[in-house]
């Protein structure tokens, strides 16, 4: 369930705007495709504890890591279901 659960983001024109809610839709319109824009987003305000990520092209929140075994950014969202992962993939080796 961690792979499929957003990390929690932020388009990356966020500065611009800087609203507290966005619709799905203005989720998804929100990824940073061109280099263009990758670069806008890394050289301009995040919220507090995020991060702009160029690889996903959007603000992460409260980014923690990227984790290669469930090929995603661990954040606000979904860091609960990675820890959970964590802990019953340990026990049950």
């Amino acid at each position: 369930k961690v792979h499929f659960t957003s990390p929690g983001i932020l388009p990356w024109n966020w500065a611009c705007t800087k609203q507290r809610y966005y619709t799905q839709d203005e989720l998804r319109s929100g990824i940073a495709i061109t280099q263009d824009q990758k670069k806008w987003g890394k050289t301009h305000d995040w919220p507090a504890r995020s991060f702009f990520s160029g690889k996903f092209g959007a603000i992460i929140l409260r980014a923690d890591h990227y984790c290669v075994w469930v090929c995603q950014w661990i954040g606000l969202k979904n860091y609960k279901l990675h820890s959970i992962f964590i802990i019953f993939k340990y026990i049950s080796h």
